[in-house]
């Protein structure tokens, strides 16, 4: 019945899973679901509570994640509002330090476990939740001994990512968010050179939420999905002043793909991290100037220096002109040309 259940509601919405999703939904399923959908009626329950939320995330969320949501908001309530309390531990934006300290095995897990009590959970299902939350969030997973790969849930669009947590609350796309299918045709107007509303979007985007769209970008990246890295470099240093965090976005210069030498990089090819610069080496690349720009000012021009026209101290009125050294008096202890020096004559009163 499970099985049928599923099916229908996949074929509902036109999705499909993977082996990967089969694999982690069976999972959930047989490591805790099934023990509490023990009837018939919960069952249809749970799938119809599913399929009514489910209409406009279909394609924005990873269909596991949300299926295991579902279930904490239905059977679980206490630990569904508990998630937002700790958004940012979960999804790995926290910067508290306590929780990067060493601690003794197992404190993480005690923990969590204190949590869930609080949040209402009986103690027969307190490993059943906790080894849920494991499944959605890599942080947890972590905390349970059991490692964790931080990057898997933003690859999947899972709720333990910062950039997608938010879906799994409202039941939609925020307002300050771009779908998917928006996202890649964006992308796909950019790497063309055409002008979109959805290109318009997600350069606005770009340049109010800089750090959830770099991230984004940079999935696409890592799943060797070739992205425009030049038409959003150019569109970064166009917008320099205006972005909302430092250009982290840096890491757009690495890629796979080839790029013709500058300057005629196409703007839909991706720049490898050893391509030509899209700017001049003699040219400051805008990412490095400083915002606003300094005014170029040239170095002074070094002047000679000017004339001595001092005049030495007065020591009364100037020499005559001096006639030949024959016409003085020559003196064993006098340098000829002087006058002869004569003493002063002392009048005695």
């Amino acid at each position: 019945m499970t099985t049928r259940l599923l099916n229908a509601l996949l074929d509902s919405h036109g999705m499909t899973m993977t082996p990967d999703q089969e694999r982690r939904f069976s999972e959930a399923y047989f490591h805790h679901l099934q023990d509490r959908l023990r009837t018939p009626r919960a069952i249809k329950r749970y799938f119809g509570q599913a399929g009514a939320t489910l209409g406009s995330l279909a394609g924005e969320v990873d269909i596991v994640d949300f299926l295991v949501v579902t279930f904490l908001r239905t059977s679980e309530p206490g630990v569904y509002r508990m998630l937002g309390r700790h958004r940012a531990e979960l999804t790995g934006a926290s910067i508290d330090p306590a929780l990067h300290r060493d601690s003794r095995p197992g404190e993480h897990a005690e923990r969590w476990k204190e949590r869930l009590r609080q949040a209402g959970v009986a103690q027969d299902n307190l490993d059943g939740v906790l080894g849920l939350l494991g499944l959605l969030f890599p942080a947890v997973r972590q905390a349970l001994g059991n490692g964790g790969d931080p990057r898997a849930a933003a690859r999947r669009r899972g709720i333990g990512s910062q950039d997608y947590f938010d879906r799994y609350v409202v039941f939609t796309v925020p307002a300050d968010d771009l779908p998917e299918a928006v996202f890649e045709q964006a992308l796909a107007q950019l790497a063309a050179g055409t002008d979109g509303d959805e290109a318009t979007q997600l350069l606005l985007r770009l340049r109010d939420d800089t750090h959830r769209i770099v991230r984004r970008i940079d999935q696409l990246r890592a799943d060797n999905i070739p992205v425009p890295s030049a038409a959003l470099l150019r569109a970064m240093a166009d917008n320099y002043g205006q972005l909302t965090a430092d250009p982290e976005a840096m890491g757009l210069l690495g890629a796979t793909a080839e790029c013709a030498p500058w300057p005629r990089a196409s703007s839909s090819t991706c720049l490898p991290t050893s391509a030509p610069p899209l700017w001049p080496p003699w040219q400051p690349h805008p990412m490095e100037q400083p915002w606003p720009p300094e005014p170029s000012i040239a170095p002074p021009t070094p002047r000679a220096p000017p004339p001595n026209t001092s005049r030495p101290l007065n020591r009364g009125p100037p020499r005559p002109a001096t006639p030949s050294s024959a016409a003085w008096p020559n003196t064993s202890h006098q340098p000829p040309g002087d006058p002869p020096q004569t003493s002063p004559t002392r009048t005695t009163p």
